[in-house]
């Protein structure tokens, strides 16, 4: 005999955009036993918070009935109508430890922020005037954002947690703070950014408490390898369309990532820096993405060494990688 499983009520809040190939901002209304819950909260515009109470209001709802908004992570387009809401309905932010310096803009952590990327460029071998253009940017990018949320009901979760009947489980790579939502009964899974249909999910470098740099590819792909043992009908994606065969996609990306990895490393047949790399992978994106891409090529060198299939020197201030004769493979 079957067993019935109360299934939970996702109702997505897709709000199409022309930004960057992401198609659209997703966020998703849950309602599960007497809970009602936000998943994310889209960009910060009149689109998100209209549909938002559009997809309330359609269902039965209204922003007095929420109990509390779960973050996936702390990224600007997962964040967007939160001040909005909480101004109007005061309830507790659920996100990983890792998130909370990061939205509530710590002012320690930005500088420390501009610090580590000030770095981390001009050890890969960026020119000063690159470097100095992305910190600008940077700055800018952190005065603009420097309104925190904006109430202290902030409550951490994190691996082995279940909340609302989801299990939390924490799928670093995309960002340090990453977290996804995981129903057992109904096998779906709020993954964020975490998966995303038609786009690759940068696995965006970050640095630990430390200061030390995060190895971002090689715990996305730890993170893709580790869902592949959970039975996954349906993921609902921060970005795109619903993901209806979450294992294939899983592989998809696993398998592109290899690929991609192997042609770096052809390209490692003598010492280079991960600058270099990138201009000639990307050619006029490093000069229109430079941040996004110099994230996914030091990820891909950092993961090239971490499975010891690299070498890396040092020569003025700068690193250069090269491929190994012979390497011992960790996977």
């Amino acid at each position: 005999m079957a067993i019935k499983v109360k299934a939970p009520a996702i109702y997505p809040v897709i709000q199409e955009t022309n930004y960057s190939n992401l198609r659209s901002f997703n966020f998703y209304i849950v309602n599960y036993d007497d809970a009602l819950f936000l998943v994310d909260a889209g960009y910060d515009n009149e689109a998100c918070w209209n549909g938002l109470n559009d997809a309330l209001k359609k269902n039965g709802f209204s922003l007095k009935d929420l109990d509390a908004i779960l973050i996936t992570h702390h990224h600007y387009d997962h964040l967007g109508i939160i001040n909005r809401l909480l101004a109007e309905h005061p309830i507790p932010l659920y996100c990983h430890p890792l998130a909370i310096p990061r939205i509530t803009r710590d002012k320690d952590f930005l500088s420390e922020r501009v610090r580590f990327f000030n770095k981390l460029y001009l050890t890969s071998g960026c020119d000063e005037a690159h470097v100095n253009h992305e910190l600008k940017r940077l700055r800018e990018y952190m005065e603009s954002m420097e309104k925190p949320i904006v109430h202290d009901d902030i409550r951490a979760i994190g691996e082995g947690d279940e909340i609302f009947g989801f299990q939390v489980l924490e799928v670093p790579g995309h960002s340090i703070d990453h977290l996804a939502f995981y129903h057992e009964g109904t096998r779906e899974m709020l993954v964020g950014d975490h998966m995303i249909q038609h786009i690759s999910s940068n696995a965006i470098i970050d640095f630990h408490k430390n200061g030390t740099k995060t190895l971002s590819l090689v715990q996305y792909e730890k993170s893709l390898r580790r869902l592949l043992a959970y039975p996954l009908d349906v993921a609902y994606s921060g970005h795109g369309e619903l993901i209806n065969d979450p294992h294939g996609l899983l592989k998809q990306k696993l398998s592109r990532i290899e690929k991609k990895g192997e042609l770096i490393l052809q390209m490692l047949n003598k010492p280079r820096t991960p600058a270099w790399v990138a201009q000639q992978i990307y050619k006029d994106r490093y000069e229109t993405a430079f941040s996004l891409v110099m994230s996914e090529i030091i990820g891909h060198i950092d993961r090239l060494e971490y499975y010891g299939k690299v070498q890396k020197k040092a020569d003025n201030g700068v690193f250069y990688y090269e491929r190994k004769p012979f390497h011992r493979n960790r996977l």
